[in-house]
């Protein structure tokens, strides 16, 4: 399985065809094969100088932190010049990402790197390409690039994992462990997360209600990224998740969705008009009434596990078999039957709303 490092190293070797572009840094391969093309010496301002020539530059970091002034002065001025990190730290990412002019690119997998570092050769000004050391599984083979642009991978309606960088497989892992619990969820490739898919995000939102947002970075990356770009144009539960939390954020979300939907469930609920005779309530096993189908959708939202499965199991479904009797819902009730957990149930009721 080829390694992110090596599709960068070959989407250099596809610009060399096309690009009078230089490489400055350790990198065995092109050196020996373009020595014409590579300085050794992987400084800032020599790279700037290239820019000032007409050239594109390659400068292979190891962060920004000793070059601030100067990145700061190639963003400023919008100069061409494209910063690639190895690193495995991530600081550097919500650095790069408040900077004047700066493309930040993170690609998930070997696909991606060769696609990211063709496209960031080709793209004026400054790029902060973060490149990621261990082995990935294949998951962008197929999926086109844009800079600035998302990428659908997978489609779903009850809640949006965005992702980059290898986390994106887990995103994806995750999504298939998500619908074998009744949560169908879309998966977007965010590659560049400055400038940000302003567009696919908002869209996206809009679709589903909920954004989970996972990456190696915890603060001042996409999630911070996401999240700026929701609270102005579209406020909805976000969350940020580290990969290995992607479920439970996930739930959370979907969770804080169903509460923030509840009155629009009690607003369709009233256009039926429907008013139950006491003796067609559905009584919980727990002790609790639930009058009205918007109020068993509150009932959800705090019903404890053995109440739920003590109505709902392989066995039967007594929720399915009042909403039919009761409000003649031949439809919902059908829907409901084939569900097996709370979040599901909520999402149907969700749906059946709008």
């Amino acid at each position: 399985m080829k390694t992110i490092k090596e599709g960068f190293e070959e989407g250099l070797e596809e610009l060399a065809k096309h690009k009078d572009l230089m490489v400055l840094g350790s990198i065995k391969k092109f050196s020996e094969k373009h020595p014409n093309k590579h300085v050794k010496i992987p400084d800032i301002g020599i790279a700037q100088g290239i820019a000032h020539e007409g050239k594109t530059p390659f400068v292979l970091s190891s962060g920004l932190g000793k070059n601030w002034a100067q990145i700061k002065e190639i963003c400023t001025n919008n100069q061409n010049v494209k910063i690639v990190d190895t690193e495995e730290e991530f600081e550097d990412i919500a650095i790069a990402r408040v900077m004047p002019n700066m493309k930040v690119i993170i690609p998930a997998d070997y696909h991606e790197a060769k696609k990211a570092t063709i496209a960031t050769g080709t793209t004026k000004g400054p790029v902060y390409l973060k490149l990621l050391k261990e082995k990935t599984q294949i998951t962008t083979e197929k999926s086109t690039f844009t800079v600035g642009r998302m990428e659908i991978l997978k489609a779903g309606k009850d809640c949006t994992i965005i992702s980059n960088g290898p986390a994106l497989h887990d995103a994806l892992n995750a999504a298939e462990k998500l619908s074998k619990q009744e949560i169908d969820c879309t998966v977007l490739d965010c590659h560049t997360i400055q400038p940000i898919d302003k567009h696919a995000l908002i869209t996206s939102a809009r679709l589903t209600g909920c954004i989970v947002t996972t990456e190696p970075i915890t603060k001042g990356g996409l999630g911070s990224a996401a999240a700026e770009v929701l609270s102005q144009n579209y406020p909805i539960p976000v969350r940020m998740a580290t990969p290995d939390s992607i479920v439970t954020e996930v739930k959370t979300a979907v969770m804080q969705k169903c509460e923030v939907c509840g009155e629009m469930i009690e607003e369709h609920g009233k256009k039926l008009q429907t008013e139950l005779r006491p003796e067609l309530y559905f009584r919980l096993h727990s002790g609790e009434i639930i009058k009205s189908i918007p109020g068993l959708h509150k009932a959800l939202l705090t019903m404890k596990e053995e109440t739920f499965t003590y109505h709902c199991n392989p066995n039967k479904n007594d929720f399915s078999t009042w909403i039919k009797e009761a409000f003649k819902e031949p439809e919902l009730a059908k829907n409901v039957e084939k569900l097996h957990t709370k979040i599901g149930l909520m999402l149907e009721l969700i749906k059946w709303s709008k």
